[in-house]
């Protein structure tokens, strides 16, 4: 089994928000072949997961999907 340290990096920084209670909305952008980060970001509400290569349209949609959940978030 192949370890993506960035990966397991970025799911330790999503799991220490949630731990904080910080809801902050995550895009994590990780390899093809990260289905399983992909499934534990999920679970930890994170907002999106992209594999790379991510396209420009995928990413600035990613990006839109975030900051509109930023937004409502502040409103309440």
């Amino acid at each position: 089994m192949r370890l993506n340290f960035l990966s397991v990096v970025a799911l330790e920084l999503v799991r220490s928000l949630r731990r904080h209670g910080q809801a902050l909305p995550v895009v994590v952008l990780g390899p093809h072949s990260a289905f399983r980060t992909a499934v534990d970001v999920a679970r930890l509400d994170g907002t999106d997961f992209l594999e790379r290569p991510v396209s420009a349209q995928r990413l600035r949609a990613a990006l839109h999907k975030v900051t509109a959940v930023a937004e409502d978030s502040a409103k309440r």
